[in-house]
């Protein structure tokens, strides 16, 4: 009985420590985006890689993008733009096409 107790309180730490692990990969990984892209990369990247959001309405199932629409279209146009592009404005442009 006292076995099963620590081995249950052993595996929920092992269990948080793993969240904990990968909210921390994911913040490290906000923080070197916010200080690799400029704002209007950022805005590209963050317009690629999103994630799905769903209307929970049952009438007016739709998906919806958490950025806006104009501000992508916007810092797209800025990078279409800009004489000297580096490799991350090409690959995000190329990834868009």
């Amino acid at each position: 009985m006292r076995f099963s107790i620590y081995e249950k309180a052993y595996n929920n730490l092992q269990e948080e420590l793993e969240i904990t692990s990968v909210l921390n990969k994911l913040n490290q990984f906000e923080k070197l985006k916010n200080g690799i892209l400029n704002d209007d990369q950022l805005t590209l990247f963050n317009y690629i890689f999103q994630t799905p959001h769903f209307s929970n309405n049952e009438k007016n199932r739709k998906y919806t993008h958490k950025i806006d629409y104009s501000n992508f279209l916007s810092a797209k146009e800025k990078l279409l733009i800009k004489k000297e592009k580096n490799n991350l404005d090409e690959y995000l442009l190329t990834y868009l096409e």
